[in-house]
């Protein structure tokens, strides 16, 4: 199987996993401790698999195909690049949408999983007890990150 063959499917596979990770709602249960980690650390090996020049950035060149249609969603600029930073805001989006059961853009111990919550609960960094889109981005954009490009991009005009 040749290097880009094997690239290509990977990528199918953590889309595959991403896509049913972030459809699934309350009653699916969301954690995905059993697939390997949620949708948003999933996009981190799509980085470290098709960002051939090492922008942080993927464009269409770099993606093949129906992975490219998927992934694309998260270019919230329509700039033809997808940054590291668009995909944890899509991720993170997806996620609140999901689980926010009284629809505030926040969730709350009570509106998730335990286990999605533990995951969660680190990204509270006001300590009101509810975590915001804002809140998971930074600390999804803060994990240590093992090779790949380096951390960054943007999501737009929003501020961090």
């Amino acid at each position: 199987m040749t290097a880009k063959m094997t690239m290509w499917t990977g990528l199918c596979l953590v889309m595959v996993t991403a896509g049913s990770a972030m459809a699934q709602g309350p009653s699916g249960g969301g954690d995905q401790g059993s697939q390997g980690g949620p949708p948003w650390m999933k996009a981190r090996i799509m980085f470290q698999l098709f960002d051939t020049n090492r922008d942080g950035a993927l464009v269409q060149d770099e993606v093949p195909g129906m992975p490219w249609e998927y992934i694309s969603a998260a270019d919230a600029d329509q700039d033809g690049k997808v940054t590291q930073g668009e995909v944890a805001w899509l991720a993170a989006t997806r996620v609140i949408s999901n689980f926010d059961e009284n629809e505030n853009s926040e969730l709350t111990a009570d509106e998730t999983p335990v286990q999605l919550w533990d995951r969660l609960e680190s990204a509270d960094a006001d300590g009101n007890g509810s975590v915001s889109a804002e809140e998971i981005v930074a600390t999804i954009l803060a994990a240590p990150r093992r090779g790949g490009p380096p951390s960054g991009g943007d999501r737009g005009s929003r501020s961090w």
